[in-house]
């Protein structure tokens, strides 16, 4: 299975293929829910994805406003007509720059990997 993952998103470093896989496999389960916490700017998935760019729990509501306001361009995204691997990884790295656009939200993901670097 793994290898039929990995060819589904060629041409990216292993870590992104099973990113890739594992954003698939998270949206086909909550895709109906995500597009509406989009929507909304607030929500279960909303609350996972700021736990996955190591968010402090005080700035989710700004992340929340943040996807709510690019949310056309999220929900083309996370359409489930078009939804694969490669369209999943590009929209978790889509979040991840638009996170580091943020000024503020960028200083909790960089502190965070700092963090875990020196771990």
């Amino acid at each position: 299975m793994g290898s039929d993952w990995n060819s589904a998103v060629t041409g990216v470093a292993p870590h992104l293929a099973r990113a890739a896989r594992l954003s698939h496999e998270y949206l086909r389960i909550h895709l109906g829910r995500f597009r509406e916490d989009v929507k909304r700017g607030t929500g279960p998935t909303v609350e996972s994805l700021a736990l996955v760019v190591m968010l402090r729990r005080e700035h989710v509501p700004l992340f929340g406003r943040l996807l709510q306001s690019h949310q056309d361009e999220l929900l083309a995204l996370a359409d489930a007509r078009t939804l694969t691997p490669a369209r999943s990884l590009e929209l978790i790295q889509r979040v991840g720059s638009l996170v580091r656009e943020d000024p503020l939200l960028r200083r909790d993901f960089e502190a965070a990997l700092g963090a875990h670097a020196a771990h």
